[in-house]
């Protein structure tokens, strides 16, 4: 048989699990993660080697990645998750709001909605007051108003499930106990903007240091700031072993190197 050389690699994000015990995802041609797992000091476990008809397969090539402190947009760049919220979603994130504001994330139906519907999606704007913060949750717009600053800081924005309860940094700013509906985002969930009919809103810009989305309480995405093997900056789920890249347009900013995993 004619020997070709397979592009594949192995990605090293090392996840603590428990204990000493690590993730590894290891990555062939069509993007697809293998995932194994090893102990401190111990040996690392290869993968069953991928086949392909006509094809050789000759080895696993090292991609050393870097984890970076944030990954920060300049008001035109946005991350597509692929999830559909729901009432269960919840979205937890240390994010810093820069001083402009703008979406933060979300997905929503306007069209043929009376104002809208299926939406799940957050945003602060200084136009309204410079500590404000807007939540969708369903169909209901609630407008939180707060004496935390919200800029220019590093802040844990929580958005729980069910009654869409919004929280800074522990303290309740919003609640949307009227209209604790059973719903399904009509489009995807991005980072960075609204999904607003399938066309996500950009304003403002954000820095995220980590993002994490569940389903009823199911850990679905766990995102984290890396640069990958080309030292592009995009965000790296760690429960997809994934890349997740700008969808918008331009360059995000990376933050500083902090180290090559988590």
């Amino acid at each position: 048989m004619k020997k070709f050389l397979i592009s594949v690699i192995t990605l090293f994000i090392c996840v603590v699990c428990y204990g000493a015990t690590f993730n590894q995802y290891w990555y062939v041609e069509d993007n697809t993660p293998i995932q194994t797992s090893c102990t401190t000091g111990g040996d690392i476990i290869l993968p069953t080697p991928p086949t392909k008809y006509g094809y050789d397969f000759i080895g696993w090539e090292q991609l050393l990645i870097q984890r970076i402190e944030y990954l920060e947009s300049t008001g035109t760049q946005y991350i597509d998750t692929g999830y559909y919220p729901n009432q269960d979603t919840r979205v937890v994130a240390n994010v810093m709001i820069l001083r402009n504001g703008g979406w933060i994330f979300g997905a929503r139906t306007v069209v043929g909605a009376s104002p809208l519907k299926n939406s799940f999606d957050a945003s602060v704007n200084p136009s309204v007051s410079i500590d404000n913060l807007r939540s969708d949750y369903n169909t209901q717009i609630t407008w939180g108003n707060t004496t935390l600053d919200l800029y220019n800081k590093i802040i844990t924005f929580d958005k729980n499930k069910n009654i869409a309860t919004v929280t800074v940094n522990g303290f309740t700013i919003s609640t949307m106990q009227s209209n604790p509906a059973i719903f399904t985002c009509d489009y995807t969930l991005t980072l960075f903007a609204t999904n607003s009919d399938g066309s996500p809103i950009i304003s403002g810009s954000e820095r995220f240091y980590y993002v994490k989305i569940y389903d009823n309480d199911i850990l679905v995405r766990d995102f984290i700031p890396v640069l990958d093997g080309n030292g592009t900056p995009c965000m790296f789920d760690k429960v997809e072993g994934k890349f997740y890249y700008n969808q918008g347009t331009g360059d995000f900013i990376a933050g500083p190197i902090v180290g090559s995993g988590e």
